[in-house]
């Protein structure tokens, strides 16, 4: 059951309707937590839940949820798990004005995804560019784009050039080399999923 509700709520989450896929996710989490021997289930559900309630800025109850998933992964040594739920988290803390606790974390999800899926991988690209738009925000739009052009080029190779993925990391490196060359800050650039 708990898995049932975890894909329900990420079925909803998917199709941007964090409304229905909390209740989901919360008692798939509650479930998991109460009758299943499974710490990397519970994580991977508070996870998932963190996920949703980030897109509902919902900042202090997403960053205990992916602190709790992350402690098991890292425990488990799942690496790959590790790496997005720190991503994950970094996010949250970026939005929840918390930059400089973000920046550390974003930076060893990236290495870890170059490790674990490899410099060219679309998560690794889209971990990239959450980077980029961290630096981007903390006034270094230079670091920003060198970050962008490496992630445009591996997922137009990837991916191809119409891909969604493609298509918004290419507009986010446009605003910010604009940015680079006149100086002028054109506003925050359109952001991708994480």
């Amino acid at each position: 059951m708990a898995t049932l509700l975890h894909n329900l709520g990420g079925l909803a989450h998917s199709r941007h309707r964090p409304d229905d896929a909390e209740p989901y996710a919360r008692r798939g989490l509650e479930l998991r937590r109460a009758r299943c021997d499974d710490p990397e289930g519970v994580a991977a559900d508070a996870a998932a839940l963190a996920s949703i309630l980030e897109t509902r800025d919902e900042w202090s109850e997403a960053e205990l949820l992916y602190r709790e998933a992350l402690a098991v992964y890292e425990d488990v040594g799942d690496h790959y798990e590790a790496a997005m739920t720190r991503n994950g988290l970094a996010a949250v803390l970026r939005f929840a004005g918390r930059p400089d606790e973000a920046e550390p974390l974003f930076r060893e999800a990236l290495g870890a995804m170059e490790t674990e899926r490899g410099a060219a991988h679309p998560e690794t690209a889209t971990v990239r560019n959450n980077l980029a738009m961290l630096l981007n925000a903390t006034g270094r739009p230079a670091d920003a784009l060198s970050l962008l052009e490496q992630a445009a080029v591996d997922l137009t190779e990837v991916l191809g050039a119409s891909h969604p993925a493609t298509v918004d990391i290419v507009a986010n490196r446009d605003r910010i080399a604009a940015h680079v060359r006149t100086g002028v800050d054109p506003g925050p650039p359109p952001e991708t999923g994480h």
